[in-house]
C-alpha cells in the first residue's frame, strides 16, 4: 500500500486551525455582530476569539481559526 505519512486529524491539531479559518466578515456573521463592531473590538483588543494576522503590511489580513470561534461561542454566548 502507498502511504506517505500517518496523520491523526483532529479539530485540536495546528493543521485544522491554520487551514480552517474565517474572514472578518464571516466571523462577524457567525457571532451575530456587524463588521464595524468587530473592527472596533479588534482595535481595542478585547472580547474576541483568538485570531491570526497574515502578512506584515500596515493592514495585514486577519483570520479567525474555526476552533477558536467555537470555543469562544461556547464560553461566552
Amino acid at each position: 500500500p502507498f502511504l506517505l505519512f500517518s496523520f491523526r486529524f483532529s479539530v485540536f491539531s495546528p493543521f485544522f486551525s491554520f487551514f480552517f479559518s474565517l474572514t472578518r466578515q464571516e466571523t462577524a456573521d457567525e457571532l451575530g455582530i456587524s463588521l464595524s463592531f468587530l473592527d472596533k473590538l479588534l482595535r481595542e483588543g478585547i472580547g474576541l476569539p483568538a485570531y491570526r494576522k497574515i502578512g506584515k503590511s500596515q493592514k495585514p489580513r486577519i483570520v479567525f481559526p474555526v476552533d477558536a470561534i467555537a470555543e469562544f461561542m461556547i464560553l461566552n454566548l
